[in-house]
């Protein structure tokens, strides 16, 4: 009598059984859109910058429809990166001297009379000065006098004067920012600056913030070039800016006004679409000439979200002769990736303006496992990344913290992936096929159960010759 092969049946058995235990393996095709990833497993980790068609192709505000993959379409490891400091700004109130105009200052030239006596508190900080620059032969010219300000060690990025109580409108005053070391030789920072206060029948409209280029020069003096005088002024803060881990710089979005599909839109209402979920931090407006309007800036994920107000400002565009556009500075936004947007303008714009939105892109970091080459897949409503534990990687001191360490990952030309296949939800009657085969499995599995045992049992029964 011929054995039944017991132990073959139970390895087919444990086949069964993991077969039916197993999920769909998520792949390339599981994703609308794909990259080659430049990257070498033998140099470790990797940064990847997201450039702007990655966004175009996700579908979800959180990223996680993008994932990386190497030759053999299994997935590797691919996380957010986060710096390990972020920006810091903050106001400290200056001291300031006015010292008499005598024409631009600039470099002492030979044959120039220089007068210069200064004094200083005990902490170095200057509190009394006078200086005088005049070119041997010439005459002292009278004008507005300078503002002068000691930045001590750290150098400000802007300049903001704040206005005494009884200031009245208007206020134009155009200015050149110059710096200097030595309080002798000045060169000029920041030319032809202006702020302004104006009021536009009840609506104020105020520019007093100058932003400055990088400068480790100590003193700054502000110059007039016309015969404006200086407001009078309750003070002068200077803005310092906290140093960061690399971060990239901001890219930016223009966007046109879409025509509005509301019923009840009403005058002075544009909407606008940005084409990914860019993670925006900054807004601005480009208005034409001469207009001035109070924004309310609003926001949505979805096209039939409520709309939720993020920001505003009173946006102008005052245009003189001879001189540069007087506009509105751009304004800080927390955090946002929603694709609609709508400015709600007060007295009605005559025109739409132009929807200007900053964003510093995000930054992954890609583990190269397995073969090359390497695949990014974006977009996808079937399939989303895993979660990888990289900051406890990243805690434990193997992977350089500081992003400049990093080798570079970048990525190739766009190629399609799984196609409008991969944005579709999957189908119930898929789900429902996949349910019955697993059901299939598992009698399969129950019945060679029973068969081992039933085998077993006669087995036992059967002596042995």
């Amino acid at each position: 009598m011929t054995r039944f092969p017991l132990r073959s049946l139970q390895l087919l058995l444990l086949g069964f059984a993991l077969t039916a235990g197993q999920t769909a393996h998520a792949g390339t095709q599981d994703y609308a859109q794909q990259w080659p990833l430049q990257a070498d497993a033998q140099n470790g980790a990797h940064l990847l910058t997201l450039p702007a068609e990655v966004y175009a192709n996700t579908v979800r505000p959180d990223l996680r429809d993008i994932a990386a993959f190497n030759a053999a379409d299994q997935e590797i490891p691919l996380a957010p990166w986060r710096d390990a400091a972020y920006t810091e700004q903050s106001w400290r109130p200056a001291e300031w001297l006015t010292i008499p105009a005598s024409g631009k200052p600039g470099a002492v030239q030979p044959g120039d009379d220089l007068s210069l006596r200064l004094e200083r508190d005990a902490d170095g900080r200057l509190r009394k000065l006078d200086i005088n620059t005049a070119a041997a032969g010439s005459n002292t010219q009278s004008g507005p006098p300078d503002l002068l300000l000691d930045t001590g060690n750290q150098a400000p990025d802007a300049i903001k004067l704040i206005l005494a109580p009884e200031q009245q409108a208007p206020v134009q005053v155009e200015f050149d920012v110059l710096a200097s070391d030595d309080l002798a030789d000045w060169h000029t920072l920041a030319p032809r600056q202006r702020i302004l206060l104006l009021d536009d029948n009840g609506l104020r409209i105020e520019r007093l913030q100058v932003d400055l280029p990088l400068t480790r020069a100590r003193y700054l003096r502000l110059h007039p070039t016309g015969a404006q005088a200086w407001p009078t002024l309750q003070g002068i803060e200077l803005r310092h800016t906290a140093a960061t881990l690399q971060q990239v710089p901001l890219q930016n979005l223009s966007l046109q006004a879409e025509p509005s599909t509301g019923a009840n839109t009403q005058a002075g209402t544009f909407d606008y679409r940005s084409t990914g979920r860019y993670p925006i931090t900054q807004f601005n407006v480009e208005l034409g000439a001469n207009q001035v309007s109070a924004l309310e800036i609003q926001s949505r994920a979805t096209a039939d979200a409520p709309w939720r107000t993020v920001g505003g400002l009173t946006a102008f565009s005052l245009r003189q002769p001879g001189a540069e556009p007087a506009t509105h500075s751009p304004q800080m936004l927390a955090s946002n990736r929603d694709t609609y947007w709508r400015i709600v303008s007060r007295p009605a714009l005559p025109q739409a303006p132009v929807l200007q939105l900053s964003y510093r892109p995000d930054r992954f970091l890609v583990l190269p496992q397995g073969d090359a080459p390497y695949i990014l897949a974006a977009g996808s409503r079937r399939a989303e990344r895993a979660d990888y534990p990289i900051d406890g990687l990243l805690a434990s001191g193997t992977i350089q913290r500081d992003a400049a360490m990093l080798p570079v990952a970048s990525l190739g030309t766009l190629e399609t992936a799984g196609g409008q296949r991969a944005l579709t939800p999957a189908a119930a009657d898929e789900i429902n096929a996949g349910m019955r085969w697993q059901w299939v499995l598992w009698l399969v599995l129950v019945a060679g159960v029973a068969l081992v045992v039933w085998i077993t049992l006669r087995a036992m029964r059967t002596p042995q010759k």
